[in-house]
């Protein structure tokens, strides 16, 4: 049976029978020999016949399908799946489906990735998918990362006959070469003129190379980065990402998990596009409420330090906060690229506290704009008696046309400058005296109910908070109610992690929920084929409540999204943190 391995967004690492995917079914014909390396191998009689068998190395053979025919087979315990536009009906979970046509419409992006997005929705995204005749060092992370496991090695034979070394930056003719940019053991073995099968084998060793590539960067969590690095080489695989981003945004999120260890690098504009800063930034504009009774928002630059409070910048204008007697009636925003709008409390959150991108000072069209829709739509959101902008020159410019009579604190020096900071200081301190004074204890609460509202959403802040006060000394912050722990944010997550009283006030809700079977022993984590039922707006490494016959019965973290919980026979569905 299959077992996922890894698991980076929608693409996955399996194991079958210790072979892993994605991989390629290497063609082997009386006149083009598999390599000895190949683990999985297509056996022909030659390329263009009908005859067709797969089998795993060293294992017994099976046929398998017909370019023509495709009828339904077995591979060792594996159904394959020919024609997906058919009505689906299989429920053999060790089931290979074959899109064979995918070669015919591979060339249009568009095209391409609607029907890849079609047979996912049908089929799921567990059931591995294999598309004949596609694919190549510049597309496999690509094509990965769309959820396609198998590809086959006709390309690289293609290649060969027209003398084309392939390479993770395009194709190279050998024959138009004055130095070979290769030193693999194909390569090597070369004294003067290429061969058919010099090529070849070449060709072999990077489809190969760049299947293991892929699997590694899977492993640490950083497909993304590799796929927006390989596909500048050719503008057509551009077009079929943005095509994805933009198309298959709503099954990518579900897989993308809310917390992750790894920094996200914003290399390309194509970064932009990422499920993180996508959903980082709806959850702003559609969850997420500010403190209550702030009055004055101020809006500062971000920092190459995350969490930005722990930087040396943040530092000095925290220490001009902290000579404001009413420092609590001001807001901190921070304005930054990719993330737009950052309210102080998200600064730990996942990627808000692990991104990374270029710093030039240069702001493109996109940013600006961005930036600008943004905040706007976030004041439109949450009301402000007065706004500061307190921010670079650019950045001053691209923020005063959107916010109404701003106070723009302008300097030729730098931002963390004395005198700069002195001015920012009498501003603050003269707008502060206008407003109602705001205790520590009462913002400690107001802005943890913000932070809520951002994890979990507006329904279930007050229920979380009733009664409640806050404890505990910054990042690690607890959520106290008569003398009880509702739960505790700490940096090491980035979220409020919940107590079984926590669970309790989740569970009266009917939000974030899994329903497991009443015959189910909950010793340890909580598996798939014990869920009944469970909210469907569960994400990866959600706080979640475990209801038993109508009893709540532990709290801990998704371990997949709702849906899957219910619909998957295997997997591991909520990791318990506590059980009654």
């Amino acid at each position: 049976m299959n077992k996922i391995v890894y698991r980076d967004e929608i693409a996955k690492i399996r194991s079958i029978d210790k072979i892993f995917t994605p991989n390629i079914f290497f063609i082997s014909t009386p006149h083009i020999l598999h390599p000895s390396f190949a683990e999985f191998i297509l056996k022909m009689n030659n390329i263009e016949s009908s005859n067709i068998e797969i089998v795993l190395k060293d294992e017994e053979e099976c046929p398998l399908v017909t370019p023509l025919g495709f009828p339904e087979t077995e591979f060792k315990n594996y159904k394959l799946i020919i024609n997906p536009d058919h009505k689906y009906s299989d429920n053999n979970e060790n089931s290979i489906v074959i899109l064979p046509y995918g070669r015919q419409i591979f060339e249009n992006p568009s095209i391409f990735v609607d029907k890849i997005l079609s047979i996912r929705r049908k089929i799921g995204w567990e059931k591995l998918l294999y598309v004949p005749g596609i694919g190549s060092p510049m597309s496999y992370a690509l094509l990965v990362y769309m959820g396609i496991d198998f590809f086959d090695s006709l390309n690289a034979i293609n290649a060969a006959r027209k003398r084309e070394l392939l390479s993770p930056l395009g194709n190279y003719n050998v024959d138009e070469l004055d130095e070979i940019p290769c030193n693999c053991p194909a390569c090597r073995g070369v004294e003067e003129t290429f061969s058919f099968e010099d090529i070849l084998q070449h060709n072999y060793y990077m489809i190969y190379q760049e299947l293991k590539i892929i699997r590694n960067t899977i492993k640490k969590g950083k497909l993304r980065e590799l796929v927006e690095q390989r596909i500048r080489a050719k503008p057509e695989l551009i077009s079929m990402l943005r095509f994805f981003d933009k198309k298959g945004f709503r099954e990518i999120e579900r897989y993308v998990p809310l917390v992750k260890s790894t920094s996200l690098l914003v290399i390309t504009e194509d970064s932009f596009n990422r499920v993180e800063i996508k959903r980082f930034q709806q959850r702003v504009i559609d969850r997420y409420t500010k403190p209550m009774d702030t009055s004055i928002l101020l809006l500062l630059p971000c920092s190459y330090r995350k969490p930005y409070s722990f930087s040396p910048s943040h530092k000095r204008f925290n220490l001009v906060l902290q000579e404001i007697e009413n420092r609590y009636s001001i807001h901190e925003v921070i304005i930054t690229s990719p993330l737009g709008v950052v309210p102080r409390e998200l600064e730990l959150v996942y990627p808000v506290a692990q991104y990374n991108i270029p710093v030039t000072g240069d702001w493109s069209e996109y940013e600006k704009k961005m930036i600008q829709d943004l905040l706007k739509r976030y004041l439109e959101n949450n009301r402000y008696k007065e706004v500061v902008i307190y921010l670079p020159e650019e950045l001053r410019k691209i923020t005063s046309e959107i916010v109404r009579d701003p106070i723009v604190i302008e300097s030729k020096e730098n931002l963390t400058s004395r005198k700069t900071l002195d001015k920012l200081l009498e501003v603050l301190d003269e707008l502060t005296d206008k407003y109602p004074y705001i205790s520590h204890d009462k913002r400690r609460l107001e802005d943890m109910k913000s932070f809520l509202s951002y994890q979990f959403g507006g329904e279930i802040v007050d229920v979380l908070t009733r009664d409640s006060i806050i404890k505990g000394r910054y990042p690690n912050l607890r959520i106290i109610s008569n003398g009880k722990q509702i739960g505790m944010l700490t940096q090491e997550r980035g979220y409020v992690s919940l107590t079984l009283e926590g669970a309790k006030r989740l569970a009266s809700t009917d939000k974030y929920y899994v329903e497991i079977d009443k015959n189910f022993k909950l010793r340890g984590s909580v598996f798939a084929p014990g869920v009944i039922s469970a909210d469907k707006e569960i994400r990866i490494g959600d706080e979640v409540c475990i209801i038993q016959d109508g009893e709540l019965c532990g709290v801990g973290v998704a371990k997949m999204p709702g849906e899957d919980m219910v619909i998957y026979k295997h997997g591991e569905a909520v990791d318990v943190r506590h059980r009654i």
